[in-house]
């Protein structure tokens, strides 16, 4: 497909000129996705591999995949859906840290989203990473979004204007302002630029025309690999008290939702038992207000609202592989860091073990996926990483805890993994998991333990830890959890 260079680069050239021109990749945005000097000095051809575009949301619950058409029809319709996917640490920073790695949490370093034990600053190695691994394979490279809690903030420690290794595009928020819908702050290739509170400014469209822009200048030239990390549908947190949603929507989508219900499974708003470990329990003490079920209903609402132009982005980048005839060549890849509690067990959040902290979405869309797909293998984050190396053929420098899915990509053999370690280790209410097609048992280091048989309990609001009825199977699994702990590399698989 690449062997029409010459004719593809001239029309490339001319819809990206036409494209810009409509959306506005000009000055005001740092001529995000412009050609930089790695255009001058090209690096090692990897002709004839495949492109790689993954959206990755923030905090984003299985649930509201029902409010993005384009990545159910788009995505999922024509590629695949990973029924039993997680996260490993369902905290943002420490589960970004993985994605860029393909290693747990107590391999990378980075514990938490907060220093000392976490934030940017915490990633050991940081030159050592998934897009420096593709870059030395011939990738052209590009980021925009969200990159890791702390990263651009003068108070921890890391200069607003530094380029991270390894992106060829650099787009991201600093100072802090990540969270915003508006009034933030990008550093688009090492250049800072305020973004204001006009229509025009809303985060998620912005970082859509600056993926676009990459996607048009980047096609017809070598393999790429976009990671795209919309904010949504993080709540923005202060926001004045006239807003009726928190997260803002894009204007455009603002009550497009209304009147539609909060869900209430089996386990809203259910009160700490007996059998809840105590961390769980100061949780829920300490997130009464924000659990009242008006909040609830508002987070709700702003927070599926704001997905809604996540969604667009997708059709958008979809539209984008197609128009420069890059589709067919290119993994599509779907995700959120962690998911979100919206009532669930009475809590409001993530950095817990339970199943809607845990799960995430994850679709992939690519060459050689059969149409409509769906697989129920354990899988995680920390499996992205490696199966994106197999598919580029490129060489990590650290040990990969993952494993490929390129088997189950294809139809194949799916992972044999039959349990996966989830871990939560930031030093305040640390828990580690182990987690099968069955069964869950979470230890927190606080005290207390969580036993769930997930196919006759899938709300976890029976915990059979201690129950002598299940004593084999709690042996077992502790069994397997001690093994997991402190896995590396083989081990972990």
């Amino acid at each position: 497909m690449r062997s029409t260079l010459s004719f593809r680069l001239i029309c490339v050239a001319i819809v990206a000129a036409i494209a810009c021109g409509a959306v506005g990749c000009g000055k005001s945005e740092g001529n995000a996705g412009a050609p930089r000097s790695e255009e001058v000095t090209p690096r090692p051809s990897a002709k004839g591999a495949p492109n790689f575009v993954i959206v990755m949301t923030d905090d984003q619950a299985i649930r509201s995949l029902r409010f993005m058409p384009a990545v159910r029809h788009l995505l999922g319709g024509r590629g695949m859906t990973f029924t039993k996917s997680f996260t490993t640490t369902p905290e943002c920073c420490p589960a970004r840290a993985t994605f860029l790695t393909g290693q747990y949490s107590h391999n990378h370093g980075v514990l938490s989203s907060d220093p000392p034990e976490g934030g940017y600053a915490a990633l050991e190695d940081r030159d050592n990473i998934l897009p420096v691994w593709l870059q030395a394979a011939g990738y052209r490279t590009g980021h925009v979004g969200k990159y890791l809690n702390g990263y651009g903030v003068e108070s921890r420690g890391s200069d607003p204007s530094e380029v991270p290794e390894g992106w060829d595009l650099w787009s991201a928020p600093v100072n802090g302002t990540e969270d915003r819908r508006y009034g933030y702050t990008l550093n688009i290739d090492g250049g800072l630029h305020d973004y204001g509170e006009d229509a025009r400014a809303y985060q998620t469209d912005v970082f859509a025309r600056q993926a676009s822009a990459f996607v048009r200048r980047s096609a017809g030239k070598r393999p790429f690999f976009l990671n795209v990390a919309p904010t949504a549908p993080h709540s923005e947190g202060v926001i004045p008290a006239t807003v009726p949603r928190d997260p803002r929507p894009a204007p455009r989508h603002l009550d497009s939702l209304e009147g539609t219900a909060l869900p209430r499974t089996p386990s809203f708003k259910t009160p700490p038992g007996d059998s809840v470990p105590d961390a769980i329990v100061r949780r829920v003490e300490r997130g009464e207000e924000q659990t009242s079920i008006s909040m609830l209903e508002a987070g709700f609402l702003g927070r599926s609202e704001s997905l809604l132009a996540v969604d667009e982005m997708v059709r958008r980048l979809v539209q984008d592989l197609r128009d420069t005839d890059e589709l067919a060549d290119t993994y599509f890849i779907f995700t959120s860091d962690n998911g979100f509690l919206l009532g669930e067990h009475g809590l409001r959040g993530k950095d817990v073990a339970y199943e809607e902290a845990v799960r995430v979405p994850l679709i992939v869309r690519g060459p050689g996926i059969d149409a409509g797909a769906t697989n129920a293998s354990l899988v995680a984050n920390v499996d992205l990483a490696p199966t994106m190396l197999e598919l580029a053929k490129a060489s990590p420098e650290r040990k990969l805890d993952g494993q490929s899915l390129v088997s189950a990509l294809r139809g194949d053999d799916s992972p044999a993994r039959k349990a996966l370690l989830l871990e939560l280790l930031d030093g305040r209410e640390e828990f580690q998991a182990v987690r099968t097609k069955r069964w869950k048992l979470a230890d927190y280091a606080s005290g207390g333990s969580q036993l769930f048989d997930l196919d006759k309990d899938p709300y976890e609001l029976k915990n059979l830890a201690g129950d002598p009825s299940v004593a084999d199977t709690e042996r077992e699994l502790r069994q397997t959890l001690r093994e997991l702990s402190d896995c590396a590399g083989a081990s972990c698989r």
